[in-house]
């Protein structure tokens, strides 16, 4: 199974497909049609910033087990 950092350049190259072919077909296409195309854009696009910067994004303690010892109780 594949890394998320190894996936971002699978969406990036999914996203630049998409944005082609919304340049070269979208004016076949309803209004409708082409504002979800670009919605899933939009999505992809976000999806592959995720997946890039996942590893290099600092992590809040509050929501992530950054700096968790094991073996080592808190009850405050």
């Amino acid at each position: 199974m594949a890394s998320l950092k190894e996936l971002a350049p699978e969406y990036r190259q999914a996203a630049a497909k998409l944005s082609l072919w919304l340049e070269e077909r979208g004016d076949t296409l309803t209004q409708a049609e082409r504002r979800c195309l670009r919605e899933a854009l939009s999505g992809i696009r976000e999806v592959q910033r995720l997946l890039d910067g996942y590893y290099e994004l600092p992590r809040d303690p509050d929501y992530a087990a950054v700096g968790w010892k094991a073996g080592v109780r808190n009850d405050d």
